[in-house]
């Protein structure tokens, strides 16, 4: 299976496409440059898509609302306790978070309408092949997608190279994600992680740090 790449917004966010089915890709985390995105796609003849959020942060979904237009009826798919993160009201949440951050000023010039989400995704939901696996702590909604048969796994701002996803955050939890983190680190360590951010790693790799 062949992953590619998009880094993508001010914070240099991975947004992952992975194929799905014929003329079909998930789009996880897209954020931002939505023209490259929908360019891509057309390229290679994909005319369905399904959008998947690895959480409900805005610099992971940036480009949904150009993607939902591209693609009508596409379903946009996040964790239940991240759902927050889309609908009418999402744009509130946004800027308690990113003024927390001292970045405000990224919300305030948004000025498009994010979807509701069209299904709330729990633990233990799969995607085709893709296991959805709750990791609370960055946000009480953090998911990693898991593919057994691939030996991959999306890890969102859960899992990055050397590193984790920030703790010190509006909504994050830092017990939440210690008890995560033991969670994929009983994954084999052939896995390749596929962080939010940064280079692609593997559990090997990662249990010599966490």
């Amino acid at each position: 299976m062949i992953i590619k790449q998009f880094v993508l917004g001010d914070f240099s966010t991975n947004t992952w496409l992975v194929p799905f089915a014929e003329h079909e890709m998930l789009v996880i985390d897209p954020a931002d440059s939505a023209e490259k995105i929908i360019k891509f796609l057309q390229q290679n003849e994909i005319t369905k898509i399904k959008i998947i959020l690895t959480h409900g942060h805005f610099d992971h979904l940036v480009a949904v609302p150009d993607l939902y237009e591209a693609f009508p009826q596409s379903p946009v798919l996040i964790h239940k306790n991240d759902a927050h993160f889309l609908g009418k009201d999402a744009l509130k949440y946004h800027r308690r978070l990113f003024s927390y951050m001292g970045a405000g000023f990224l919300i305030d010039s948004y000025k498009k309408s994010l979807p509701e989400p069209t299904a709330l995704l729990k633990d233990g939901d799969t995607i085709g092949d893709w296991l959805v696996i709750h990791t609370p702590g960055h946000s009480e909604g953090s998911i990693c997608l898991y593919n057994e048969k691939e030996k991959a796994l999306i890890a969102g701002d859960t899992l990055f190279y050397c590193s984790i996803g920030r703790t010190d955050l509006w909504g994050s939890n830092p017990q939440d994600m210690h008890n995560s983190l033991i969670k994929l680190m009983r994954l084999p360590p052939e896995v390749k992680v596929y962080p939010g951010h940064g280079p692609t790693t593997t559990i090997a790799n990662e249990r010599r740090f966490h």
